[in-house]
């Protein structure tokens, strides 16, 4: 988290002190965590779903965050299966929640 708050404090040349940051924003980090410490520098930030998202038409700089989406097996009527019995499978395609963030 400190190293892109500290890319987009350079990109909008805003003073950034990574060590004030983590004092402030301890760990664990979470996408909540991130948005605060991004407003207190002065980062307008903002989530979206995106799943089919033009990427030519969002504000720059922006911040894609990769989530798993669980994925379970169903029968062959589409039917999904029970939980207690489904077979663990590798997870299904990422949805994105992307982040735009900028100077007011």
């Amino acid at each position: 988290m400190l190293w892109l708050l500290g890319s987009l404090s350079g990109f909008h040349r805003l003073p950034f002190d990574a060590t004030l940051v983590a004092q402030e924003f301890p760990p664990p980090y979470t996408l909540a965590t991130f948005h605060a410490a991004a407003r207190s520098l002065g980062l307008k930030t903002g989530t979206a779903p995106l799943p089919k998202a033009d990427w030519n038409m969002l504000p720059l700089p922006a911040i894609a965050f990769l989530r798993s989406l669980p994925q379970t097996t169903a029968d062959p009527s589409g039917t999904p299966a029970d939980p207690a019995t489904a077979s663990t499978a590798p997870a299904a395609p990422s949805t994105t929640d992307s982040v735009a963030s900028h100077t007011p």
